[in-house]
């Protein structure tokens, strides 16, 4: 199902020279702008609570890490590297599609935010979705490289909130 979605959406492009300018600005910084909803969400609703924020910029770190190790232990190519009818709008990596490194960091924070407020989790889940969507129509990376982030993240924040209530704040009581 891969190839068939990503030529799909990748037609999409260089038709509209609106629309490939907002895939680009989605696909390039649609992480930086659910970062910062993270950071600016919490510091002003819940007054700064560095403990959360910091434990929610660490979870993301921690799982992009796992997720360059997955990187180069499953050689996967980028879409434009293994169809030559794919269009790139932006050329990015080569052998390291698997999983999506913006993806994995933006569902992270997504799914460590949607623990502590529904609300914002739901936005930055939706933002997530549509920067990764976008990377798909750029062309940098497989359908099946955000399904697998969105995996990753979802059980690594589950597997570290585990891990930090079992060993460190029944310790602290």
């Amino acid at each position: 199902m891969d190839i068939p979605i990503a030529l799909w959406l990748n037609q999409l492009l260089y038709i509209s020279e609106l629309f490939d300018k907002s895939v680009y600005i989605l696909a390039q910084y649609g992480i930086f702008v659910v970062a910062g909803a993270f950071v600016i969400f919490f510091a002003y609703k819940y007054k700064w609570q560095l403990t959360f924020i910091i434990r929610g910029i660490l979870t993301a770190v921690t799982l992009w890490v796992a997720s360059q190790l997955i990187n180069t232990l499953t050689i996967v190519e980028r879409p434009f590297i293994h169809l030559s009818n794919i269009m790139p709008l932006f050329m990015h990596g080569s052998n390291d599609s698997f999983p999506s490194g913006h993806a994995v960091i933006m569902f992270a924070l997504a799914f460590y935010a949607y623990k502590q407020n529904s609300g914002i989790g739901l936005l930055l889940i939706a933002l997530s979705i549509l920067s990764s969507v976008a990377r798909v129509v750029a062309g940098v990376h497989w359908p099946t490289d955000i399904f697998g982030s969105i995996i990753l993240a979802y059980a690594g924040v589950v597997l570290i909130e585990w891990c930090y209530t079992k060993f460190y704040e029944s310790k602290r009581q």
